[in-house]
């Protein structure tokens, strides 16, 4: 690992230093399409027969139904017996079921919250595609200083890079890049792989997540310490240590069309950190260098904008009217 100890010895000292061995642990889903026909017309008792015959073909799970006096229409039940595999329905077919708002199946017994309506089965026809999962558990090892934990935007930069070619090095897509204190995890789109991770308990809560905290998707994180608890001030932030004579006057802005960022124990979409000068009616303020964030969505249809204070609280409008101009950059894929 000669290259790690370079890299960690250009801002933890001259001389390379000794690194301690952890892992990510990557939960990676392989998948099965199991394929099942909804006939024109077919009748409901003999599709809900196709289903029973296609899970029961695997010893691990079991689709059977529960028939009482009180209805000709069964209730489904649907078991899984091991942890290594999950089941994933379609939406609507989960709903002809009897499954309300549920299309993931875990290990364990699932009956429906109601029986079958045989009407439903209209919205169903033609191939219906139920997933079987397989989750493979991927420990995928890399290598960051010790004995300690800094709490540095350079060291989280230079252990996030480990973590980043180690997983690319098992075919893993991801990238980590850190942009004004601003962390993006960010699984790249068309991966032929699906997968979730775990970072090392430590460094988890170094980003103020939860120790076990499981990566699912792009997100977004600021590297800012955590509020602490009834504390009037901050742990050292850039912004707080500029400006200490007005630190009740910072405001967050906040929309809804980007990613989400933690912020303390809080999960929000703030856009962007601003003071507001003391005894001043009117400010007018200009960001260099611009910062630019991952919008959630492909079509804008409805931009909305808040105002909180540090504990986020939120502004009433008629004391803060504000307008913000907004700059999109076009993402170009080579």
């Amino acid at each position: 690992m000669e290259g790690n100890e370079g890299l960690f010895s250009n801002f933890l000292g001259a001389q390379p230093i000794q690194t301690k061995k952890s892992k990510v642990i990557v939960e990676e889903d392989r998948i099965t399409e199991l394929t099942v026909f909804v006939e024109t017309n077919e009748q409901w008792d003999s599709f809900i027969a196709k289903i029973a015959n296609l899970l029961n073909g695997y010893p691990f799970i079991r689709a059977t139904y529960n028939y009482d006096l009180k209805s000709i229409f069964p209730s489904t039940i649907i078991q899984v017996d091991t942890e290594n595999y999950y089941l994933r329905f379609p939406a609507t077919l989960s709903k002809f079921l009897g499954f309300e708002n549920k299309t993931k199946f875990m290990t364990g017994v699932h009956e429906a919250s109601r029986k079958i309506i045989a009407s439903e089965l209209n919205e169903v026809v033609g191939k219906q595609i139920i997933e079987l999962v397989d989750v493979k558990i991927v420990p995928v090892p890399f290598e960051y200083p010790k004995p300690t934990i800094e709490k540095s935007v350079e060291f989280i930069e230079a252990t996030l890079e480990n973590v980043v070619n180690a997983m690319t090095n098992q075919n893993y897509e991801i990238s980590m890049p850190i942009i004004d204190n601003i962390l993006s995890v960010e699984f790249e789109e068309g991966s032929s792989k699906q997968f979730r991770f775990r970072l090392p308990g430590e460094l988890n809560q170094l980003l103020n997540l939860d120790k076990n905290y499981t990566f699912t998707e792009s997100t977004e994180i600021s590297l800012f310490p955590t509020v602490e608890e009834n504390s009037e001030t901050q742990k050292p932030v850039q912004i707080i240590r500029e400006h200490q004579d007005i630190l009740g006057n910072q405001v967050l802005v906040h929309t809804n069309i980007i990613y989400p960022v933690y912020y303390g124990s809080s999960c929000v979409n703030i856009l962007r950190t601003v003071i507001r000068e003391p005894y001043k009616e009117v400010h007018h303020l200009e960001f260099s260098p611009l910062q630019f964030h991952k919008l959630n969505c492909r079509k804008l249809q409805d931009i909305q904008f808040r105002l909180t204070d540090t504990s986020l609280k939120q502004l009433p409008h008629k004391h803060y009217p504000t307008t913000a101009v907004l700059l999109f950059l076009k993402k170009f894929h080579l």
